[in-house]
């Protein structure tokens, strides 16, 4: 089993998986991800899960100005960031919908997906 950490805002997260290419594609994107909000610059940033109308949404939440950083899915699986992707807030840009799961709760599926055959 191969594992790798990599710090997320204020917390770690970790990826386990038997298969060193399939860890190192998972860390090639987590290790992407930006360690302060593009919005506000803080670093109480975590991973977010919600489901408005049905569609899922993942990325990064700012705990602090609550500015999110939505990935985008691959029709193949799993996720990725462009480089010119910003951190909106809710009703910026293309709007959204504000339910959705809790950011603790968010934090636990992001984790969970990881731990999963996901390819990212």
């Amino acid at each position: 089993m191969y594992t790798y950490k990599v710090k997320v805002g204020k917390g770690q997260l970790e990826i386990q998986e038997p298969d060193f290419k399939k860890m190192w594609e998972h860390a090639s994107f987590v290790g992407d991800f930006p360690s302060v909000c593009g919005k506000c610059k803080s670093d109480d940033i975590a991973p977010m899960q919600k489901s408005p109308k049905g569609n899922d949404y993942w990325g990064l939440k700012c705990k602090s100005c609550g500015a999110e950083l939505t990935f985008h899915q691959k029709k193949e699986g799993g996720f990725y960031i462009r480089y010119d992707d910003e951190w909106k807030k809710f009703g910026e840009g293309s709007g959204g919908d504000s339910s959705g799961d809790s950011s603790d709760d968010a934090a636990k599926n992001v984790a969970s997906a990881f731990q999963s055959d996901i390819p990212f």
